[in-house]
């Protein structure tokens, strides 16, 4: 937009309709894309296993090295 007027230059109304059309266009994707419809939830719950897995032995193994820490530390003292 121009700092005189309020109506928007050619070149604002032509990103407006490019964005328009391109977000109507990334819709009809999503809704109809074989992979995104069929595939993306498979993908996403193998994903999401295997962060849980991965968490999973974060915490196992600071467990196991803190009661293996206390037990030398005890076993020592």
């Amino acid at each position: 937009m121009n700092s005189n007027n309020h109506h928007p230059t050619d070149e604002t109304t032509l990103r407006l309709i490019i964005r328009d059309e391109v977000s109507k266009l990334i819709k009809a994707h999503v809704t109809t894309c074989i992979f995104t419809v069929d595939e993306h939830p498979k993908r996403l719950r193998t994903l999401e296993s295997n962060y849980a897995k991965l968490i999973g032995i974060i915490i196992g193994s600071s467990t196991l090295g803190g009661a293996t820490g206390a037990a030398i530390i005890k076993y020592l003292t």
